[in-house]
């Protein structure tokens, strides 16, 4: 059999080379030549290329090599940079109203749908991009029609209230985060209480999962995490979100503060066993450093939430809130937690400190 001068079919050629021209207008500020509509098809056809009617739930590494899967990749980023760019401002008005044309065509077509798919995928390049123009996108429909996207909002849903740790609920974790990041960064109150209605009760949900009030229930999640990384990582993004809900709440004292928003001092015991209890270092680092930022009212302040935003009245439940916080502390310390909490030998840029550990060792011995 002769070898083929090219795999790659020519309609994917042509739609790489109108997505690389949409690219490169779009880092200038121009307009493509292509109607905005054409665009518009290339991008949905280019997310959609990359879930197989076969193969929905994963996209092995060794499949980029695929012109489809390439195109898919393009697709995504060229979605998430027109979001960003058009949030931005930064466009001339000529290009403003193309891209805007472009986005409102990808709506009607339903490109979220297709995107939610690649939430599912085994392959974290995949996975990462979607979750990234899908959150772009959430925000960019936030802030121009207050509304939060259906398809997506459903998606996650399910996830937390299934609590089944997978690709998925990482990416639902991630994908949230990322958007309640930027409107916390951006100062968009009435879209972060909008944003919270809708996922108050499924956060509810996945917390009873992986921080349960009984400590022999969290002890077994302990367990859970120990034989499984996937547990561990999916615990760290709930962390982290547990953190930007701490912040939305003494940030945005509002009248009524919701259940959501009050994790980290509702679940502290909770979250005290999982530090003296994790085996992974990672995970009770996290979360010892979102306890320490909810006693010193500083939760956020690796995203730069701006200074001064703790300043003001304080929301109804505050007060109870952190003497619930300081009740569990001093209850776990009374109860030896202190001598179960392990630290590891110190680390430097490149590596942990050999020396350090050689001196555990001898001692140890």
């Amino acid at each position: 059999m002769e070898p083929t001068a090219s795999r790659e079919p020519g309609p994917v050629r042509e739609r790489l080379a109108c997505l690389t021209e949409a690219y490169t207008c779009l880092r200038r500020g121009s307009c493509p030549s292509q109607r905005a509509h054409d665009v518009a098809s290339a991008i949905f056809v280019g997310v959609c290329g990359g879930v197989s009617s076969e193969d929905r739930e994963s996209c092995p590494p060794e499949n980029h090599s695929d012109p489809t899967v390439e195109l898919s990749c393009i697709s995504m980023s060229l979605l998430e940079k027109i979001s960003s760019a058009l949030m931005s401002g930064s466009l001339p008005p000529a290009a403003t109203l193309y891209h805007t044309e472009v986005l409102t065509e990808l709506q009607d077509m339903d490109l979220m749908l297709q995107l939610i798919l690649h939430f599912q995928s085994n392959d974290q390049i995949i996975s990462h991009l979607a979750a990234k123009s899908v959150s772009t996108c959430v925000f960019y429909q936030l802030h121009t029609s207050s509304t939060v996207c259906p398809f997506w909002r459903q998606k996650c849903v399910q996830a937390f209230y299934s609590s089944t740790p997978s690709p998925a609920l990482d990416t639902c974790l991630w994908s949230i985060t990322d958007v309640f990041k930027r409107l916390l960064q951006g100062g968009h109150q009435e879209n972060i209480g909008k944003l919270l209605a809708a996922f108050d009760s499924s956060l509810m949900a996945i917390c009873s999962k992986f921080l349960p009030e009984e400590r022999s229930e969290v002890l077994l999640c302990l367990h859970d995490v120990s034989r499984s990384r996937r547990w561990g990582t999916t615990l760290c993004l709930l962390l982290e979100l547990l953190e930007l809900l701490t912040a939305s709440s003494v940030i945005y004292a509002a009248d009524v503060c919701l259940q959501s928003q009050r994790i980290t001092y509702t679940h502290s015991s909770a979250l005290l066993t999982i530090i003296g209890g994790s085996s992974h270092y990672f995970v009770k680092k996290r979360a010892l450093l979102l306890l320490k930022r909810a006693v010193l009212q500083k939760s956020g302040e690796d995203w730069a939430l701006g200074e001064g935003l703790y300043i003001g009245p304080k929301n109804k439940h505050l007060l109870a809130d952190m003497s619930t916080l300081a009740k569990s502390m001093l209850t776990a310390v009374a109860t030896n937690w202190l001598q179960r909490v392990q630290v590891e030998s110190s680390s430097f840029f490149g590596g942990p400190d050999m020396s350090e550990e050689r001196k555990v060792t001898k001692q140890t011995v």
